[in-house]
């Protein structure tokens, strides 16, 4: 229901659209403007809001979850290391609720009755799990805040001033809840986090330098304030949204949080280092267009890296971190992750997010020695938190825990090839070619490898099929079985077989030999020659050979039968031409050849086996390798054996 009043201090009209709304802001006199059943009454002038690049604004409308909303009011709070935007909404179920927005993403709650026994103000602390309605919340964080200014029509009084405790906390599938403790007693509001596209806004105001999608910024005249340090004009980039900014003049790092610029510390040194992409560059990535808005070097025990704050008014912030030619493309998350630490920490404690298994790869304490630009938080040299990484390439799950800020955030990052961030940037000179491996880069053999777990054994069966359907179509007919017999004194001419024949095409032939040899041996030097053209098309020669005995033990070697197979023998009309020789002590000696056609052969199969294997195994090993090297600079390396450690 829409009443209008006339403000009690200029007589402009002061409208309610909903019976819930107590207070409002007048458009003409910024007078706060509180509803007592029909009568209002002025207490005070409302704050001037800061300058903001938000995309909402009053009458904006949009959908949650089936229920369309109009918002009516707006309310800046702030903190000590921020401030973000809560917009009261009248939805189609006529209920109210609130949609905050910060950090690019939007938290949708409606008030509750706080459950019997809910956890107090003091044990509100990050990391605590807390159930409300049957479902368990993390707490995220908890802050001082305080009311800066405000507009339209709200549920509640809300002075500039106006101060509570904020607990925010995280539930599975994106859940969101919030505990306001302050001197009215205990609030508690239930809802999710959502993100721009899903809420299907209309009716946004236009954001200056981006509506009209520009390819370089254009800064509106509001976003530009002066530097308390030296005066020059400060131009934010993200204005409503960064809570730092570095001056362009004189180095120093301002408190963009409220209208005023405030100085957080003066540089030591004007820009120390040279981001290869620069403030203030727009580029098209992943079908967004995001601006470069801040810098920072951060840095380990051991090592260093650059990390760019990204933004869109619509789409919020985002991250690339690059380290030694690398690049990662980062988001914040609003859903945790389950953890499993084991402990403390070992080496297969892991974190899962969205189906997904990481292993957790560092720990450390990081802090930042170099920063330049806009941030969503008041950042600045010496800033520490405690980073705990978890991979599954090309994916990582980074925790990082203030302990200043009682604050804890998680993010998730994939790795993107620097040819992307180059052309979406169009940086030059072109960026350096990574150098060695790291954390969460693909492995190019390991996807290989995946892709052969289903081709290799696909393959394999194809084998087996083939050499099944030879074994059973193999003819195995004898063609030829011939009793020979050598003899020592006499002259030995060649033995010559009766003719066989060979049918079909071309074959694999098996000769048998078989020679009743004992500690002895006889040598068979055997032509294969053709009936009709009487050429040897094949030529081989086979001992025999057969020895036993005793010392220490009973022991043989050699066989009396042996074996030869002539692969691709042609069809045709066939002799054996056998020359025989023979130990010494043999004076006579028979011996019989039998000749088996179309037999199967298994070489085939073996050598096509070791082809199908030689690729596979060459990725596998060149994937275990290229793991094994990315894990040498992880503390929890699965390749480095240790008893403690469970698998």
């Amino acid at each position: 229901m829409n009443s209008t009043y006339d403000c009690p201090n200029c007589g402009g009209a002061v409208s309610f659209q909903w019976t819930v709304a107590v207070f409002a802001v007048c458009p003409f006199c910024r007078s706060m403007v509180v509803r007592h059943d029909v009568n209002v009454e002025a207490i005070g002038q409302m704050a001037v809001l800061p300058p903001d690049l938000s995309p909402l604004q009053l009458g904006a409308r949009g959908e949650f979850d089936g229920l369309a909303f109009t918002i009516l009011g707006r309310v800046r709070l702030a903190y000590h290391e921020g401030s973000w935007n809560e917009w009261f909404a009248l939805f189609s179920d006529n209920r109210y609720g609130w949609i905050g927005e910060a950090q690019g993403f939007f938290m949708v709650s409606f008030e509750y009755a706080p459950p019997e026994g809910c956890v107090s103000a003091d044990d509100a602390t990050p990391g605590r799990v807390v159930e409300i309605s049957g479902q368990a919340y993390h707490v995220a964080d908890r802050k001082e805040t305080v009311s800066l200014a405000g507009e339209g029509e709200l549920p509640v009084a809300s002075p500039p001033g106006r101060k509570a405790l904020s607990v925010d906390l995280s539930g599975a599938k994106a859940g969101f809840a919030n505990l306001e403790y302050s001197e009215t007693g205990t609030r508690l509001f239930l809802g999710r986090y959502a993100v721009f596209d899903e809420l299907k806004f209309s009716n946004l105001r236009s954001v200056p330098g981006w509506s009209d999608d520009a390819v370089e910024p254009i800064h509106h005249e509001t976003t530009t304030l002066n530097c308390p340090k030296c005066g020059a004009p400060v131009s934010l980039l993200a204005a409503g949204f960064t809570m730092s900014a570095t001056c362009g003049s004189c180095g120093s790092l301002l408190d963009t949080s409220t209208p005023d610029l405030r100085l957080i510390s003066e540089a030591a040194a004007r820009q120390q280092v040279q981001p290869r992409i620069p403030l203030g560059r727009r580029g098209i990535l992943f079908g967004v267009n995001y601006e470069v808005i801040g810098f920072q070097r951060v840095k380990d025990e051991y090592s260093g890296w650059f990390e760019y704050l990204l933004f869109n008014p619509w789409q919020g912030f985002v991250w690339l971190v690059t380290y030694a030619g690398h690049w990662t493309f980062v988001r914040r998350l609003v859903e945790l992750p389950e953890v499993d630490e084991r402990g403390v920490f070992s080496k297969v404690a892991h974190a899962r997010f969205q189906g997904d298994r990481y292993r957790i790869f560092a720990a450390s304490a990081v802090e930042t020695d170099y920063v330049i630009g806009e941030f969503y938080w008041k950042v600045a040299v010496g800033m520490a938190a405690n980073v705990t990484d978890f991979v599954a390439p090309p994916r990582i799950l980074s925790r990082e825990v203030y302990p200043g800020l009682t604050e804890q955030t998680w993010s998730q990052g994939e790795y993107v090839e620097p040819a992307v961030i180059q052309q979406a940037f169009n940086i030059d000179p072109p960026l350096p070619e990574p150098t060695g491996i790291y954390l969460n880069q693909p492995n190019p053999y390991l996807e290989k490898g995946r892709q052969l777990k289903w081709l290799v054994p696909l393959l394999l069966l194809v084998l087996l099929v083939v050499q099944a359907l030879t074994l059973a179509h193999a003819a195995r007919q004898r063609v030829l079985s011939s009793a020979f017999l050598y003899q020592a004194n006499g002259t030995n001419p060649a033995a010559v077989s009766q003719p066989f024949i060979i049918d079909g095409g071309q074959q694999a032939v098996d000769f048998t030999m078989q020679a009743p040899v004992d500690n002895n041996w006889v040598e068979l030097d055997v032509d294969v020659v053709n009936a009709d053209t009487q050429q040897a098309v094949a030529s081989f020669e086979q001992g025999i050979e057969y020895y036993h005995g005793y010392d220490d033990g009973n022991w043989s070697e050699g066989s009396p039968t042996q074996h030869r197979l002539v692969p691709g023998l042609p069809a045709g009309k066939y002799r054996l031409v056998i020359d025989t020789s023979a130990d010494p002590a043999i004076a006579e000696m028979p011996f019989t050849v039998t000749v088996v056609r179309d037999v199967p052969v298994w070489s085939n199969f073996w050598i096509g086996l070791g082809l199908l294997l030689i690729y596979p195994l060459y990725c596998w090993g060149r994937a275990y390798t290229f793991e094994r090297a990315r894990w040498l600079d992880s503390d929890f390396s699965p390749y480095a054996s240790s008893s403690s450690d469970d698998d």
